[in-house]
This record gives C-alpha cells, structure tokens and sequence, in this order.
C-alpha cells in the first residue's frame, strides 16, 4: 500500500500553484491618499531670499523675503526641511504634517536664527470659505514690535480683529462683510499704520501679516483660498 503522505503532496502542489484560486475582496483596502497641502511665506528679518526650499530632499522651490509660495501637496507625516537663504547659512529642521491639512510655514525671527511656524488655515475638505462674507485673520512677525492691535473699519465704528496679538502668534480666522476695509495697525501708544485699504471677496480667506523691522515696518495681505 502507498503512503497517504504521497498521495496527497501532488494534490498540496497543485493547490499552491494554481492561479485565481483565491478571491480577495479589496472593498475594504485603504486607499486615502494622507497628504497635506503647505506653502511657505519667508517674512524672516536679516535674511534674504529663500533660494531654495526642499521636503525630504525634493525641491519645492523659492520664495523672495516678503513674499508667499504656492502651495504644494505634500505627503502628511514627519519631513525633513531644509532652506538655504541668501544671506545665512542653510537650515535644516523636522516637521510634522498632518492629514488633511491645508496651511502656510511662516519662516520668521531675525538671522542668524530662525524659526518655522506652521499656521494651519483649514482642512483639505472644508470648504475654502463662507458664502455670505471673508475670512480675514492676523499674523505678527515683526521681532521689536509689542502686542499688536487691529481694527478694521467698512463703515462707522471699527471691528477689532485683535486687541493684544503677541509676536509669532496668528489670530484665529474672524468673519466679515466681503467690502473694502479701512484697517489700523497699533501696539502701545505707536500708531504703526494708519488708513490701510484692503478689499475683501466672499468665500476667501486671508492673512494680514506685519513684518520687519520697527524703523523699517511692512504689513501685507495674502489671499489663502
């Protein structure tokens, strides 16, 4: 009599070479793409032009001192980024991104040394604003100015968008009426800018940014969505 052992080895064989025996189901395979959507604004003091920026050693590109990049998708998770500037050496730091996330890396203080703050403005899903107004908020950068003070005015008495805005703080984003804008700009008794105009769209959002040194004071806005 044969042993069973090798009677069924011919039949083990066939079972494990066979193709389309097994029938996955991939109903239930995760395809999300994580990813977060990031631009970079260099509004560091002493430094110069950010000549070039990369994620994980690929190239995002470069982004003039006062200015804003385009966003970028880049994979969420830990990163590793690295500037070179015109002006100091490169720098080189790590960054967590999460899923979803849509935002700005502020690059800010006074060279040599500088600092990265990501502002988050929304998830990638949410919608970019709100139907019947804007969405306007404040970022402060300058290194030898106080707490900040903005009022901003479409008609009669001024709404303040912040009344103590510390330095390398951003104010969460406020609602209103997609008008013209008469803002002003002051810390302690120092009026910083007076009469400055901006025009706000519905379903926009935006960054109202000063920056620079005290004798040498900027302020800019930048459309986010």
């Amino acid at each position: 009599m044969e042993s069973t052992s090798k009677q069924t080895l011919p039949v083990l064989l066939l079972l494990l070479f066979l193709p389309g025996c097994v029938d996955l189901d991939t109903t239930n395979i995760d395809t999300k793409d994580y990813r977060s959507q990031v631009r970079f604004a260099n509004l560091a003091v002493g430094v110069g032009d950010a000549t070039s920026i990369r994620i994980d050693g690929e190239a995002y590109g470069s982004v003039a001192f006062a200015e804003a990049g385009a966003y970028k998708d880049i994979p969420a998770g830990s990163r590793s980024l690295s500037i070179v500037f015109s002006q100091i050496p490169e720098t080189t730091y790590t960054k967590v991104f999460e899923t979803d996330r849509k935002g700005t890396m502020f690059i800010v203080g006074s060279g040599p040394t500088v600092e990265h703050l990501f502002a988050i403005e929304r998830y990638l899903f949410e919608a970019p604003g709100v139907s019947d107004g804007a969405l306007v908020r404040v970022f402060h950068a300058s290194p030898d100015v106080g707490s900040l003070r903005v009022a901003g005015s479409a008609s009669g008495s001024p709404d303040y968008l912040t009344t103590g805005l510390p330095y390398k703080s951003a104010t969460g984003y406020a609602k209103v009426a997609p008008s013209s804008y008469i803002f002003t700009l002051t810390s302690g008794a120092d009026t910083l800018f007076k009469n400055v105009t901006y025009q706000f769209a519905s379903n926009k959002r935006y960054t109202l940014t000063l920056f620079n040194r005290k004798a040498v004071l900027q302020q800019k806005l930048f459309v986010d969505d």
